[in-house]
C-alpha cells in the first residue's frame, strides 16, 4: 500500500547521503559525515510504520506483501553490487582479506553483516576502509528490524492507535537508554546492534503514528521547526565526530533534525521547497544505490593504493559512484519494484537462489584460505601473514575473553614454575614464544598475563569498548603477583603510546562529550601537556610500585610501527620488480619518534635503579641497515606479520636483545 509522495522526503535522503559518501571520501570538514546513516535510519522507521498503519487500519495487511515489497527494494540492487565486486575482490584482496570479504558476503546475504562486523572490527579503525562491505551493517539493521517490525505493530495496534504510539514511544525511550548506557560500556556493539538503533527507527515511526493535530501547525511554527531541524542535520555534520561514541544522547541532533524535517517540511515550506528542488528529489531517487556502491569503490582504491588515494582519484570515484547509481537505479532498481513482470513466487524464489548462491560462494573463499594460489605474490603474503606467535595470541586476554591469572599459559609449554612474567598487550605476545624457549634452555619458564590493548598499568581506565576491561584486568594480574615472591622478574611490553594518542584512553576522570578524559582536582580536563604528565605519572607509580616490592623489571620500550601492512609491501616490492638490494624496505627513524617521544619522554623519567632495565627495540631495527630508517624487512623477509606486530622473525631478534639484556644482568 502506497503512500502519499513526499518530494521533500527523497530531498532529506539526499542531505543524509551526500556526507557519508564525502565524509569516506575522506573530506576532513564533515567530522560527522557518518551520521548521514542515523538520518536513513529515521525515514526508514516514518515509511515503514506509515505504510503498515496504513494498511492495518484499512484491514488490507500481507505480511507476505510487505516481505516482498522489501525484497523488491533491497535484494536486486544490494546482490547486484555483491556481484560486481567478487571479480575484483579476486584481483586484488590478499588472502586474509578474500577471506574476511566471503565472510562478510555470507553475513549479508544472510541479513547479519552488522552482527558479524561487530565481531570483527570497529567501524572508525583504519583498517575498514579496506572492506568492501562495511557499509552493509546499515542494511543488516534495517532488516533485522522489517522481521520483527511487522508483527509488533499488528499486536500494537489491538490497543489502537493511541495505543500503538505509547508502546512505540515506550520502546523507542527504553532502546535510547539503552544506548546512552551501552556508548559508555561497549562503543562497538552499541553501534552496530539493533536493540541500540532500535530508537532511530523508533522516531520516525513516532511521527508515522502521532495524531494529525500534533502536525497541522500553523505556517510559521512549521516553518521555524523544518528550518531548526535542518539547521541540526548540518550542525551535526560538521560539528560531531566519531570520539563521541554515537548513538548516544548526541545522535539526537541529527535524528531530531530529521524528524523535525519529516514532521514539519511540508511542501509550503522553505525548507520543503528546497528539498523539492528537482537535483534534491533526482539525488534523493537514487541515494540507496548511491550508498550501496560508494564503499566498494573507495574500498578497492585503497587496497591498490595500500593507503589513501589522492584526491583527485576520490573525487572521480565519487563522480563514478553517482554514475554506476544512475544506471543501477534506471535497469535494477525500478525494474524489480514495479509489479509487472514477476509474480511474488519469482520474487522469493530468486532471492533465495541468489541468497544461496552468495552463501556458497563466501563459504568457499572462507574455506579455500582466500585461495592464495591466485597467484606467487598471494601465496607469498599469506605465507609471510601466517608467520606469528599463534599460540601467545591464544593465550592473551581481550574484553571478550578474560584468562584468570591462575590459568595463564607458561611458555614453554610444561615449563618450570615460572620466575619469570611477561605483563602487556599484543606486542608482548610478539616475543612471548620466543623469549619463553631462550628461558627454557637454562631451565627457567615465561608466565604470559598480558591482555589485547592493555598497558600493564593500574589506574588506567579506557573509554573505548575494545579495552573496557583493561582496568580489571590490571588489578587483577596486580593482587595475583603481589604475593607471589617467586615470581621475581616482570618483563613489560606494550604498544606504550597508546594512552597517548587521543582522548579514548585516560586515567579516572569525569566523562565529558559521551567519553572519559583525565580530570584534576577540580574537575578540569586536562589536556596535553598536563594529559601527558598525569598519564606519564601513572606509568612510573606502577613501575615503581613493582620495584618497590623488590621485583626486578624490565621495560621493553615501543617498537617501531609501518604505515601499511609490511607482508603485503615486501611482497609487492619483490614481485614489482623493484629488488632490495642493500637497502631494505624501512619507515622514517623521525616518524618512529613522532610517535613515541612523548610516552618516551615519561618513562625516561623513571630514576635509574639497580633493578630496572630498560631495552630499546629501537637500537635494533633502526639506523642501523636503513641509517636514518627503522628496517621492517631483512633480506627480503617481513619482520611483521602486519603493520605494527612483530612476527616470528621480528619477535625473535627482540626477545634475543631481551635475553642478552638480562643476562648482562645477571638475571
Amino acid at each position: 500500500m502506497a503512500i502519499e509522495y513526499r518530494a521533500e522526503i527523497d530531498g532529506l535522503r539526499m542531505v543524509a547521503v551526500l556526507p557519508v559518501v564525502l565524509f569516506h571520501a575522506g573530506v576532513s570538514t564533515l567530522r560527522g559525515g557518518f551520521l548521514g546513516v542515523d538520518v536513513f535510519f529515521v525515514i526508514s522507521g516514518y515509511l515503514i510504520v506509515s505504510i503498515l498503519a496504513r494498511e492495518i487500519d484499512r484491514g488490507e495487511f500481507s505480511l507476505l506483501g510487505f516481505y516482498e515489497r522489501r525484497a523488491r527494494r533491497i535484494l536486486p540492487a544490494l546482490y547486484g553490487v555483491i556481484l560486481a565486486c567478487a571479480p575484483f575482490a579476486w584481483l586484488w584482496l590478499s588472502p586474509a582479506d578474500f577471506v574476511r570479504f566471503g565472510e562478510s558476503v555470507v553475513a549479508t546475504a544472510l541479513f547479519g553483516s552488522n552482527i558479524y562486523f561487530n565481531d570483527k572490527i570497529g567501524y572508525f579503525t583504519p583498517d575498514v576502509e579496506t572492506y568492501p562491505l562495511i557499509h552493509t551493517w546499515s542494511l543488516g539493521v534495517e532488516e533485522q528490524f522489517y522481521a520483527v517490525a511487522p508483527v509488533l505493530l499488528l499486536l500494537a495496534f489491538r490497543f489502537g492507535r493511541r495505543g500503538a504510539f505509547a508502546m512505540l514511544l515506550a520502546a523507542t525511550l527504553a532502546s535510547l537508554a539503552a544506548a546512552q548506557v551501552m556508548s559508555a560500556r561497549d562503543a562497538q556493539a552499541d553501534f552496530y546492534l539493533p536493540h541500540y538503533r532500535a530508537w532511530e527507527l523508533g522516531l520516525g515511526g513516532l511521527i508515522a503514528l502521532a495524531p494529525p493535530k500534533a502536525l497541522l501547525r500553523g505556517r510559521a511554527f512549521r516553518e521555524g521547526a523544518a528550518l531548526l531541524g535542518l539547521l541540526l542535520l548540518l550542525g551535526a555534520f560538521l560539528a560531531l565526530d566519531r570520539d563521541m561514541r554515537m548513538p548516544n544522547l548526541w545522535a539526537l541532533a541529527p535524528t531530531g533534525g530529521a524528524a523535525l524535517i519529516i514532521a514539519f517540511a511540508r511542501g509550503d515550506t522553505w525548507v520543503g521547497r528546497l528539498l523539492s528542488l528537482r537535483p534534491c528529489v533526482a539525488v534523493g531517487a537514487i541515494s540507496y544505490s548511491v550508498y550501496l556502491w560508494h564503499q566498494p569503490l573507495f574500498a578497492f582504491a585503497r587496497v591498490v593504493k595500500d593507503g589513501a588515494p589522492p584526491a583527485l582519484t576520490m573525487a572521480a570515484l565519487t563522480m563514478l559512484t553517482f554514475l554506476l547509481a544512475a544506471l543501477s537505479w534506471r535497469f535494477v532498481e525500478r525494474p524489480f519494484r514495479a509489479r509487472s513482470g514477476l509474480t511474488r513466487r519469482a520474487v522469493f524464489a530468486g532471492a533465495l537462489a541468489c541468497g544461496l548462491v552468495l552463501v556458497a560462494g563466501g563459504r568457499v573463499a572462507a574455506i579455500a584460505h582466500g585461495f592464495p594460489a591466485r597467484s606467487p605474490e598471494f601465496a607469498a603474503i599469506a605465507e609471510w601473514e601466517n608467520l606469528y606467535a599463534h599460540r601467545a595470541i591464544a593465550c592473551q586476554s581481550d574484553a571478550r575473553k578474560q584468562i584468570p591469572p591462575e590459568q595463564a599459559c607458561i611458555f614453554p609449554e610444561n615449563g618450570a614454575s615460572p620466575h619469570y612474567a611477561l605483563l602487556g598487550d599484543s606486542h608482548g605476545g610478539m616475543f612471548a614464544e620466543a623469549l619463553g624457549k631462550a628461558l627454557g634452555a637454562r631451565g627457567e619458564s615465561l608466565l604470559d598475563l598480558r591482555s589485547s590493548g592493555c598497558p600493564p598499568i593500574r589506574g588506567l581506565v579506557f573509554s573505548d569498548s575494545a579495552r573496557r576491561t583493561c582496568a580489571a584486568f590490571n588489578e587483577r594480574v596486580f593482587t595475583y603477583l603481589s604475593p607471589r615472591a617467586k615470581v621475581g622478574t616482570l618483563i613489560l611490553a606494550a604498544r606504550w603510546a597508546v594512552a597517548f594518542e587521543g582522548p579514548f584512553s585516560a586515567p579516572p576522570g569525569r566523562e565529558a562529550d559521551g567519553r572519559a578524559q583525565p580530570a584534576d582536582a577540580n574537575g578540569v580536563l586536562l589536556q596535553p601537556p598536563e594529559l601527558y604528565e598525569a598519564l606519564g605519572a601513572l606509568y612510573r607509580a606502577q613501575i615503581q610500585a613493582w620495584l618497590n616490592m623488590g621485583r626486578r623489571v624490565v621495560l621493553v620500550y615501543s617498537t617501531p610501527e609501518a604505515p601499511w601492512n609490511v607482508p603485503r609491501r615486501v611482497v609487492h616490492n619483490s614481485y614489482a620488480g623493484r629488488p632490495f638490494g642493500p637497502a631494505p624496505l624501512s619507515i622514517g627513524y623521525d616518524a618512529y619518534l613522532a610517535r613515541v617521544r612523548n610516552v618516551h619522554a615519561q618513562l625516561d623519567r623513571i630514576p635509574d635503579h639497580p633493578n630496572l632495565l630498560r631495552v630499546r627495540p629501537e637500537e635494533i631495527f633502526c639506523n642501523g641497515a636503513a641509517p636514518g630508517g627503522c628496517v621492517v624487512e631483512s633480506n627480503g623477509k617481513p619482520l611483521y606479520y602486519d603493520d605494527n606486530h612483530l612476527n616470528d622473525i621480528g619477535g625473535a631478534m627482540l626477545a634475543d636483545a631481551v635475553a642478552q639484556a638480562m643476562r648482562g644482568r645477571g638475571w
